[in-house]
């Protein structure tokens, strides 16, 4: 009953004043988009959308300059079958329908859907495929001319060819109404379940229908829209609209939302104001690990395993005392992200207890974090740094470059790390200016292709003492040209073709110039390239495909010089097979050497048209013929004097429709 009052109430047309705000249309018969403008056929009176019960079709005119020069646009029609209906909306929408007003054969559907009934369909009305499939809606793409002054004109036409006009309307009549401003009202979290409301006070009808919720989480950067959309509700005891969102999530994580209205055209308003939360989860909250304490040259050296990267920690407590059971004052507090800490205020010979515990943000019913707990005593010594260790050298597959990694040295008194180079053991130089940070990069500019190279790491303390080399790894210079791939492809079936996408590195790097589109069945070994020559956008419509098959697609990029990268992630796709209608009606003629048996046009070209043809007191039909769309058939096999019944069938591949309509023709 809700649904069906919202439907009804959508077409009364209220206008409200609002300053400052964006508006949109509410469901009307002309409605302005920013890329079309929508035409809709409905009465005046929302109690059925069946318009067909003298008129036979629908004519749209245009007056792009709103002088009376009218062009005919378009014509709308009922489906003839159900199947035509399925056709028009798919069968997505179709089965949805069947579902709705719960019957299962296309007869019974399609009596129900020529009633028209809006109590039927509820928000289903709301879908471009069934208005498309009811023949009551069509959309103008060419809109570059228009201006306030355009008109549109739907004249109807009944079976007599008599026509009426059924409405007449220009874009500056069409009632534009300010989008509701919606505001955070109330949001919560569980473990893994995060719940939020938004409400905007209620100033009469406003022309969304629905909003677009967006969502961010602590490991992305930016918004990502909701796939499905959240219908806005009302709440008659405080006035306002509603919206609610509830959504699983992964616990531990740290989520922002917010929401955008839209009209039924696609028109936006104003974005809300965000949310934030955590997800959180008691069970995954835990203590440090591995905490320990070393000596180190005038200080104490703390390290434990890294916290989990979760939004759930705020940060990192440290805490220190000279008696195991009490005296603990906090030393610092420091990032979560960290895993170790430097104690330089201490005295030698002295034993130190220390306890550490992540913090949290505030959770109902959860207590502060049992620390962990480590002690030592630092002696008095003095001397060189301690050596490096845990030395890693490894080529940079994209850039060439070669990259050096080490464990950070526990010296309190530490200056910086230097690089040493080589190619034996007796020429190894410092090639580093001083580095604060564990990490090096060598570029590929001062290496040599096919050269071996020797890598150390030594450490200088503030005393200007340098530490014993560290282990020396080698490595073999593979000088060459790194081409990055792109790091994934995506595929999607349209109506006639399989619609690809893929990363566009030629916007990342600069030498990049196209790409290459290789394809292959699934379960083949090999792939076959599309297409010779580079692509140079990252997408590509494939018709070239066969109902039922499964197919698998990948991507390379190619640099100036010709080379091109490893082969991306693959895509797998399997071709549906066609929805196909017979044609609707077939014309027989009788001509000197046989029946001549046409059809209207049709406008699928990759489908062929199969005749089928019976004697009057024949139940089954045998296949005579099959031939293009576009052409006729003439069947020269009938006997004279003999009566012929003929049906025609849409065929794709090894799929064929159901018989169109029948006609009979002696010869």
């Amino acid at each position: 009953m809700y649904k069906l009052f919202l439907v009804i109430a959508l077409f009364s047309f209220v206008r409200t004043n609002g300053q400052g705000q964006k508006t949109g249309v509410p469901i009307g018969r002309l409605m302005p988009a920013e890329n079309e403008v929508r035409v809709l056929l409905i009465p005046k009176e929302a109690k059925t959308y069946y318009l067909y019960n003298d008129a036979t079709r629908y004519d749209i005119y245009k007056d792009a300059g709103g002088k009376g020069n009218y062009k005919k646009v378009a014509t709308l029609t009922f489906p003839a079958n159900f199947s035509e209906f399925k056709r028009r909306a798919g069968n997505e929408t179709a089965n949805e329908v069947k579902e709705i007003l719960k019957v299962s054969s296309d007869e019974q559907a399609y009596s129900l859907l020529k009633e028209g009934k809006t109590s039927q369909f509820g928000f289903l009305f709301l879908s471009d495929r069934f208005m498309d499939g009811m023949g009551v809606f069509w959309s103008d793409k060419d809109i570059k001319q228009n201006s306030p002054s355009t008109k549109y004109r739907v004249v109807a036409v009944n079976r007599d060819g008599k026509e009426s006009e059924f409405f007449t309307q220009s874009l500056s009549e069409v009632t534009r109404l300010p989008f509701p401003d919606f505001r955070l009202s109330t949001m919560k979290s569980g473990d893994s379940l995060v719940s939020l409301v938004w409400t905007a006070p209620s100033r009469g009808l406003n022309p969304a229908l629905w909003v677009r919720v967006y969502r961010r989480s602590d490991r992305s950067k930016t918004f990502t829209p909701i796939p499905e959309a959240s219908f806005i509700g009302t709440n008659t005891k405080s006035d306002s609209l509603v919206v609610r969102y509830d959504e699983n999530v992964t616990p531990g994580r740290l989520f922002d939302y917010y929401i955008i209205p839209e009209d039924i055209v696609g028109n936006l308003g104003n974005p809300s104001d965000t949310a934030s939360l955590i997800s959180k989860s008691l069970n995954s909250v835990t203590g440090l690990t591995n905490f320990t304490a070393k000596d180190s040259m005038e200080g104490v050296w703390l390290s434990w395993a890294p916290l989990a990267n979760s939004a759930i920690y705020t940060g990192i407590e440290i805490l220190k005392s000279r008696d195991a059971m009490e005296g603990y004052v906090v030393v610092d507090t420091i990032s979560a992200d960290r895993s170790s800490y430097f104690d330089k205020n201490i005295l030698p010979n002295v034993l130190y207890y220390y306890k550490a515990r992540p913090l949290t943000v505030a959770m109902e019913g959860w207590n502060m974090i049992t620390p962990s707990t480590t002690s030592i005593s630092v002696s008095n010594k003095g001397g060189i740094p301690i050596t490096p260790q845990g030395l890693r050298v490894w080529q940079d597959t994209a850039s060439g470059n070669i990259n050096l990694v080490w464990d950070l040295n526990p010296d309190v008194d530490q200056f910086a790390y230097y690089i040493l180079r080589g190619t034996s053991q007796d020429n190894m130089t410092i090639i580093s200016p001083p580095v604060k940070d564990n990490v090096y990069v060598d570029s590929l500019q001062n290496l040599a292709s096919g050269q071996t190279y020797l890598y150390g790491v030594k450490l200088m303390n503030l005393s200007q003492q340098m530490s014993e080399m560290s282990a020396i790894r080698m490595i073999k210079l593979i000088k060459q040209t790194f081409v990055p791939y792109p790091s994934g492809i995506s595929s999607n079936w349209t109506d006639d073709a399989v619609q690809l996408q893929w990363e566009n590195v030629i916007n990342q790097q600069e030498d990049v110039v196209g790409y290459k589109l290789y394809r292959r069945e699934k379960g083949k070994p090999d792939f076959v390239l599309i297409a010779e020559k580079l692509m140079s956008v990252p997408g590509y419509s494939d018709k070239d495909v066969r109902t039922g098959i499964s197919y698998e697609y990948g991507v390379t990029a190619v640099n100036s010089s010709g080379v091109e990268s490893l082969m991306s992630p693959l895509t797998s796709i399997t071709i549906p097979a066609p929805n196909l209608s017979a044609p609707a009606d077939l014309y027989l003629t009788n001509k000197a050497d046989g029946i001549l048996v046409g059809w209207p046009s049709e406008g699928n070209t990759q489908a062929t048209v199969v005749v089928y043809r019976r004697e009057a007191q024949e139940a089954a039909y045998k296949k005579i013929g099959e031939v293009a769309t576009g052409t006729e058939f003439l069947d020269k096999t009938a006997q004279k004097g003999k009566l012929y019944v003929y049906a025609l069938r849409m065929k794709s591949g090894p799929t064929e429709s159901e018989n169109g309509p029948e006609k009979s023709m002696r010869r």
